[in-house]
């Protein structure tokens, strides 16, 4: 059983600043020797619907199969009665394994709009969406997606379990695996998974990191030679 564990500042302050450091920070952060977890970056194939999406909060998965199943030959388990949307938290980032299905879109607007009105942030999917031009309607509402496709999932794709642990496409690993309340972080570079507990101590280093980096290019937007600039702040 996978339960959300308290961290020094609420969820809804960790999800703000987490959306204001770069995922590349993040990443350097992961792939350094305090962690070694270098594998943590989601396929790059996965993007926001436009650019400048920024998204940034506690993992809520699901994963799916393909499924030409029709109601009556369903047992729809933890998702009867609209389980699965009595189910979501506050600040909550709905995060799919989708199989890299590439047919259908299985998350479309009226389930977006349906998960932000209980508290989710927005949306991962490996695999397709629909209706992408009204979900850019929704206010404060992200989606980052492997295509769009007008195709209704129904009788060919079927979420099948939520809240367990799930494995997403990776970028240098063919699997990510994300367990429920791992923060999922994400911006126009890519999706990475910071494992719930070190998600605040990254979140600190990650924050750390960027203010050195600001200082590196406010320095080089001056003018000033990197050689200076190297020997102020290090790497660049």
């Amino acid at each position: 059983m996978y339960t959300q564990q308290e961290q020094p500042i609420s969820v809804q302050e960790m999800c703000e600043r987490y959306e204001k450091v770069p995922v590349a920070d993040i990443y350097d952060v992961l792939d350094s020797e305090d962690y070694n977890l270098p594998n943590q970056c989601l396929s790059l194939d996965i993007k926001p619907l436009t650019p400048y999406m920024h998204l940034a909060g506690p993992a809520f998965t699901m994963k799916g199969q393909r499924d030409m199943r029709v109601k009556e030959e369903l047992d729809r388990g933890k998702f009867a009665d609209q389980g699965m949307f009595r189910a979501l938290f506050s600040n909550c980032v709905i995060i799919i394994n989708a199989e890299k299905e590439s047919l259908t879109g299985c998350f479309g607007s009226m389930m977006s709009r349906s998960c932000k009105n209980q508290g989710a942030r927005g949306v991962v999917i490996d695999g397709g969406t629909r209706d992408a031009e009204d979900i850019l309607r929704i206010p404060n509402w992200k989606a980052f997606v492997r295509h769009w496709s007008p195709i209704e999932s129904y009788k060919r794709f079927r979420a099948n379990d939520f809240m367990c642990p799930i494995a997403m496409t990776g970028t240098l690993t063919s699997q990510v695996r994300i367990n429920p309340f791992d923060w999922v972080v994400a911006d126009w570079d890519a999706v990475i998974i910071v494992p719930q507990e070190i998600a605040y101590e990254v979140l600190l280093k990650a924050e750390e990191l960027e203010r050195g980096e600001e200082n590196t290019r406010h320095d080089l937007d001056r003018g000033d030679p990197i050689w200076e600039v190297y020997k102020r702040y290090g790497r660049l």
